[in-house]
């Protein structure tokens, strides 16, 4: 069987190389909507990026990386389809590629892999041989099952992607507030230090002017999510709290005292500081004590 052999039709048996490549467009288009949702969640992250924070630019990183790989596999698929269709030796070459990077998908990832490369395998013999490979290579209904649990698989994939990515943004978001109430309560511990009351102020801006640049060089005005802290004092100024709205930005109580204490797992609530330490803090994202 020559390579250019490509349709059901071909002298040498079954080798369904026009089914494949339809099943190679059904994968393509899912990779491409992947592709569209990750480009989504990237565009969220350029947005929201600080460009002078580490941990910020290390998380552009990897989702530029999530939007490579489907772009990388939608060009691919859309590859092996144009040469399964035409009949050149490029089409098989990438149905093999996927199918050796479809073996680690198991269980239904591993059989449709192991099917369509013993397919290709008995291509392959009966092209060298010129002997019929009819009854050794998959046939249609093999082929849709293949092609059906590929595009489950990768839609699987998309689904874990757009949702691990858009929590790891927000962790990171949750991560950089809490480092930098840390870094603010410092300078208002320092000057606690020097002046035996915590520095009076209703407001981030008005703070600033009491700490910068004397305890801290600038203070970060905003949360991780671009928001303002909340700081007061109470009226004999021996205590401070530090608020973030948190990720969904709405406080949840109208004053920065009273909140109860404790960890928690919803990082929509507030995030606070209060008097040396946090009373509230998102706990399955960050310690207190680091």
């Amino acid at each position: 069987m020559s390579e250019s052999a490509g349709s059901p039709a071909s002298p040498h048996g079954t080798f369904p190389a026009r089914t494949l490549a339809h099943l190679q467009v059904v994968d393509g288009v899912v990779w491409a909507l992947l592709l569209s949702l990750a480009g989504l969640v990237l565009i969220g992250t350029l947005m929201e990026t600080d460009f002078g924070s580490g941990p910020d630019l290390l998380q552009l990183l990897f989702t530029t990386l999530v939007v490579l790989i489907p772009a990388a596999f939608t060009v691919g698929h859309a590859l092996a389809a144009r040469g399964l269709y035409t009949g050149r030796p490029s089409g098989k070459r990438l149905l093999s590629l996927f199918a050796w990077v479809g073996l680690v998908r198991v269980p239904f990832g591993t059989v449709s892999s192991i099917l369509t490369l013993a397919a290709l395998r008995a291509d392959r013999r009966a092209a060298a041989t010129g002997e019929p490979a009819t009854g050794q290579s998959p046939g249609k209904k093999i082929a849709v099952f293949w092609g059906l649990w590929q595009a489950e698989i990768v839609l699987f994939i998309c689904f874990l992607v757009v949702v691990n990515t858009m929590g790891a943004v927000s962790a990171s978001r949750s991560k950089r507030t809490m480092s930098d109430m840390r870094s603010i309560a410092t300078a208002i511990e320092a000057y606690g230090v020097d002046y035996d009351v915590y520095p009076k102020a209703r407001s981030i801006t008005e703070l600033s002017s009491s700490l910068s640049p004397l305890y801290i060089k600038q203070i970060p005005p905003r949360d991780g999510w671009g928001r303002d802290f909340r700081y007061e004092t109470s009226d004999d100024q021996k205590s401070y709290v530090l608020v973030s709205a948190g990720k969904d930005g709405k406080f949840e109580q109208p004053g920065v005292w009273g909140y109860p204490e404790g960890p928690t797992n919803d990082d929509g609530l507030d995030i606070v500081y209060q008097d040396g330490r946090f009373i509230r803090y998102v706990g399955h994202v960050h310690s207190p004590d680091e």
